[in-house]
């Protein structure tokens, strides 16, 4: 799909919808086929750290994930927001049945008891959210910036991939000079790598 509309505010309203239109099955059955793929790059295969967000529910479910991240031993990162910077703190997770609180946004992050600051420039692999990819590997985040600044800094050291949906996927995005692209998008139907 072309995207010719070029107001971030507006392209965000769509995909909120087109998200909020996947049937709750079909949202499950996607999630674990871009879990597979995911857990088969090599990339990931190599990383004995790897960073990802918790999903909101409307969203290509990550928990599965993050389970399999914590089965293979390798070091499970999930950002805090931290609204003072407008970034993102990168926090090590022990487990994922306990020590967790929904944010302002409603996104699962760890709560003050359990959060362990990590050095985010040791984060060899990120899995990266956004309400739609690009071809070309740049997203539509929600609007807050703090994927961006976060990633800046790692642009040259650490594999980004981002996940989506098919339907998130578009040709084109209006991009601002600060953006930063994913190396590859993993939806339910393929891995397309950045070139």
């Amino acid at each position: 799909m072309k995207t010719l509309i070029h107001n971030k505010g507006e392209l965000r309203v769509i995909f909120r919808e087109r998200l909020s239109r996947i049937h709750p099955r079909e949202r499950q059955n996607y999630s674990v086929r871009i879990n597979e793929k995911l857990i088969e790059l090599p990339e990931f295969k190599k990383a004995a750290s790897v960073m990802t967000y918790l999903s909101l529910s409307r969203e290509a479910e990550t928990f599965g994930f993050a389970r399999v991240v914590l089965k293979e031993k390798k070091t499970l990162i999930v950002p805090k927001v931290c609204k003072t910077r407008r970034s993102l703190l990168a926090c090590r997770i022990q487990s994922l049945d306990q020590g967790f609180i929904a944010n302002r946004y409603g996104i699962m992050e760890p709560d003050e008891e359990h959060t362990d600051p990590e050095d985010c420039l040791d984060i060899p692999f990120h899995v990266i959210p956004a309400l739609a990819f690009a071809q070309n590997g740049y997203r539509l985040g929600r609007g807050g910036g703090y994927y961006d600044r976060f990633l800046a800094p790692l642009s040259q050291k650490a594999f980004f991939a981002g996940i989506c949906f098919d339907c998130q996927l578009v040709d084109v995005l209006p991009t601002n000079p600060w953006d930063i692209p994913v190396h590859c998008i993993v939806t339910e139907s393929r891995v397309l790598r950045i070139s």
